[in-house]
């Protein structure tokens, strides 16, 4: 169980997140950018997503990170599941090109690993709504990423792949207010 010495202010639905996270992975360039941040830096994209997500809401993620990073049910799920599965993925995208049925197969994997990533959004989202603090949503956005990135990374430079991460997340947000 996550613990945080804060009291919750709002809570966030599964669905909202999920909305959230696939128009920002549209945008352009954010989905390679994610990929770089994923592959070279090992950043987890479902919490970047989360970062510029509970940041478009006035919440910041500082108190949120521990609890995430403890939580073993979490951490399992994301370890031997989602991240299993793209391994699978991968392995079959690169390795039997060619093979009767490969892309079919490839195309379900990748299906599944979707529904694996959703599910993981749930989890870190059912964890953040028990540990919240309201902040300006552009504040938000790039503290929480890059409270991130410092935990990760403590003695590295932000990434530009991060920073057009967060320019994506302040425009999806600019983009929201003006509808």
């Amino acid at each position: 169980m996550q613990h945080c010495d804060t009291t919750p202010d709002k809570k966030h639905s599964d669905d909202d997140f999920w909305h959230y996270a696939l128009q920002l992975y549209k945008q352009p360039n954010v989905s390679e950018q994610c990929l770089i941040l994923q592959d070279k830096y090992d950043l987890n994209i479902n919490l970047v997503l989360l970062c510029c997500f509970l940041g478009s809401t006035q919440t910041t993620i500082k108190k949120v990170l521990p609890a995430l990073s403890n939580n073993r049910l979490l951490q399992d799920w994301q370890s031997q599941s989602t991240a299993a599965i793209r391994t699978v993925r991968r392995r079959v995208k690169e390795s039997f090109a060619g093979v009767a049925g490969q892309p079919s197969f490839y195309q379900q994997l990748l299906a599944v690993e979707l529904s694996a990533e959703k599910i993981e959004q749930s989890l870190m989202l059912d964890i953040a709504n028990n540990c919240q603090l309201s902040n300006s949503q552009q504040d938000s956005i790039t503290t929480n990423i890059r409270d991130y990135w410092q935990q990760q990374h403590p003695s590295k430079q932000t990434p530009e792949a991060l920073n057009l991460v967060i320019k994506a997340a302040l425009k999806q947000l600019k983009d929201i207010h003006h509808r």
